[in-house]
């Protein structure tokens, strides 16, 4: 039987396990002057800027700096991949942190040269001591560029005619007519327009495709609902970028959804745990679930003991409006899921 609609809730004993926070502390400004031609301020290549991810955990002061098993670092430049740092690029260094796999990113260079907006990315994976569970998190930090003028020299900036474009599709994503999907880069140098000075390209993301007419981009098709075209103006070894968002929007019967409501919140302490979990279905705006067969409402349970989730997921595979959950069916924490199965 097919999954219409499917939510989750995770319930959790806060006394057994620490609640973490991750978030990343730069020892320059993130925001980087550029003065359209060579200058950046601050100047990563002369003094480096340096990335120190900082583990906490909520309620108690101090810095994690042990029981870290694992730290790795990626960069981000646009719509393009991730992609591992340090790496092979000598402009990037880790310094260690504390006894663990913890480290800082130092970056030697000026990221934003080519691009107005560089994501470094932290993933931290802890070991906590007491359940012997690893527990994972994720921050990020934004470089960016903002580029002025200097003396003598007009500020560049681009403008699209067209920041971003809609289109009514059928059920199925169907579009009749893409031809208003299209936009036009446009470059200034103060407030004269250069555009015929620069070179012109464009890169639409995966599922989006089109013609490219000069400084003019036009949507042909798209298999995606949501998508994007980064537009790049280059002249002198210089290069700009701006975005052009583009999106679906899809018609058809209102939509089946599912909300899980617990009589007594999602955080408990001291493992002391009584709460029931009730599902409500939607069709559109109307709540149907008075109307609808407790049969066509399946629990499962996940948790770090796949055994005992079969044997739980088992046990309540009958279906169900409603379940009454206690300390047994969580042990430090258990995502709940209810799905609407129709025949």
């Amino acid at each position: 039987m097919p999954i219409v609609a499917s939510s989750q809730l995770t319930l959790t004993d806060v006394y057994d396990s620490k609640q973490l926070a991750l978030s990343i502390r730069p020892s320059r400004q993130t925001s980087v002057i550029f003065d359209g031609i060579s200058v950046f301020q601050p100047d990563y290549a002369v003094v480096p800027q340096e990335l120190t991810p900082e583990v906490s955990v909520l309620g108690e002061a101090g810095l994690i700096t042990t029981g870290i098993t694992s730290c790795t670092w990626t960069k981000r430049t646009a719509n393009l991949a991730a992609v591992p740092v340090p790496g092979t690029d000598p402009a990037y260094s880790t310094t260690p942190i504390g006894t663990g796999a913890l480290t800082a990113l130092v970056i030697a260079e000026n990221p934003v040269v080519n691009t107005d907006l560089v994501s470094y990315e932290a993933t931290i994976i802890y070991l906590d001591p007491v359940l012997n569970e690893s527990i994972t998190l994720v921050a990020s930090c934004d470089i960016r560029r903002i580029t002025n003028g200097v003396t003598g020299k007009s500020a560049i900036t681009l403008n699209l005619t067209n920041d971003n474009a809609s289109l009514s599709a059928d059920a199925d994503g169907f579009v009749a007519d893409y031809s208003s999907m299209q936009t036009e880069l446009e470059v200034f140098s103060g407030v004269t327009n250069v555009t015929d000075e620069w070179t012109i390209t464009t890169m639409p993301s995966i599922g989006v495709s089109g013609t490219q007419n000069g400084a003019q981009y036009q949507v042909t098709d798209m298999t995606v609902d949501d998508g994007t075209v980064l537009f790049q103006a280059t002249k002198s070894g210089l290069t700009y970028e701006k975005w052009f968002s583009v999106s679906k929007i899809r018609r058809g019967e209102d939509a089946y959804r599912i909300e899980i409501v617990s009589s007594n919140g999602n955080l408990f302490k001291n493992g002391v745990i009584n709460t029931v979990l009730s599902a409500k279905l939607y069709k559109g705006d109307e709540d149907i679930t008075a109307s609808t067969g407790m049969q066509y409402f399946v629990w499962t349970r996940t948790s770090a003991d796949p055994a005992g989730d079969t044997t739980w997921n088992q046990n309540h595979a009958a279906g169900a409006k409603s379940i009454t959950i206690t300390d047994a069916d969580v042990q430090v924490r258990a995502t709940f899921n209810c799905q609407y199965i129709n025949a």
